[in-house]
């Protein structure tokens, strides 16, 4: 299986740390991203992931998936990912996984409650430490897949 996936967050959330972390591969001449990985029900996956922290972005429909991360020691970058889950899930009927970042460290962002809001699923990562950062993926793909 091979889908279109767009990383969104405002500057400084680790985006890139987290395609780091899932081994990603830079493209040459490209902004994307290949992430390959295996999970039992389907087999092998393949996500070409472009990255973003323009919240103007445009192409939506152009993917297959969505990712919007913010970081837990940052309270707008949490206000920037509810708006932009407001603008994804008005504009595309496609899965959105909501990524908490840098669990390791001290938090300041407190009572998350966007994914309820509307209706994503929530993980809570350290891109850093290399935390937890195959499961939204691994959800992408099983809500992909469906």
């Amino acid at each position: 299986m091979e889908s279109r996936i767009l990383l969104i967050g405002s500057r400084k959330t680790g985006k890139t740390t987290l395609l780091d972390s899932v081994n990603a591969h830079l493209h040459e001449n490209s902004d994307d991203y290949t992430v390959d990985f295996q999970t039992r029900e389907d087999g092998n996956v393949r996500f070409i992931c472009t990255e973003t922290s323009d919240t103007k972005f445009t192409n939506y429909w152009n993917f297959d998936g969505f990712v919007v991360i913010f970081d837990l020691t940052n309270v707008s970058s949490y206000k920037d990912a509810r708006r932009m889950c407001r603008e994804l899930t008005s504009m595309v009927v496609k899965p959105i996984v909501l990524v908490a970042n840098k669990k390791d460290l001290p938090r300041t962002v407190h009572g998350v409650t966007a994914d309820r809001e509307f209706k994503v699923s929530l993980f809570f990562i350290s891109a850093k430490k290399n935390t937890d950062v195959q499961k939204p993926f691994r959800s992408l793909a099983r809500s992909i897949m469906r």
